[in-house]
């Protein structure tokens, strides 16, 4: 995971966004146009690639002299009830339309997340950091939440 000092977001060692602007422009100017296909989830480490690939996606944004490697998470319209994304980093993942009831994203950065639609109904995101994150007609029922 990600670590924080007084620098800004220490993504891989020599790696760092000093600012969020800064990390906003360059997912805007990463962002595909045509939205990428949702990923299969049949088990958790089917999850766990998804999340690898992504934290590749998301050091790329960091070097953007370099080649765009991993891929963005999108796990659009996906039943995901109960999950755990507990501690990841998983800025600028696409959540929309998901079932994510009860899932815990505990202690995970979900800036620029897109949760539109989503069913978040007793979703744990204590220490969750949500900046810019896309909720337009999310369900927040009984969404545990606290600031990171």
């Amino acid at each position: 995971m990600a670590k924080f000092d007084g620098n800004g977001l220490q993504l891989e060692p020599n790696h760092v966004l000093p600012n969020i602007s800064e990390f906003t422009d360059k997912i805007n100017s990463m962002v595909q146009l045509t939205p990428p296909e949702p990923v299969k989830i049949g088990d958790e480490d089917d999850l766990l690639e998804v999340i690898k690939l992504h934290a590749q996606w998301l050091n790329s944004l960091s070097a953007p002299a370099l080649p765009v490697q991993g891929k963005r998470a999108c796990f659009r319209g996906l039943n995901l009830a109960g999950m755990s994304f507990a501690e990841f980093d998983l800025r600028g993942a696409d959540f929309s339309g998901c079932n994510l009831e009860g899932a815990s994203f505990k202690d995970s950065l979900l800036d620029f997340a897109d949760f539109t639609n989503a069913n978040l109904r007793g979703a744990d995101m204590r220490g969750t950091r949500l900046t810019g994150a896309i909720t337009v007609g999310a369900d927040l029922e009984g969404c545990v939440a606290a600031p990171a």
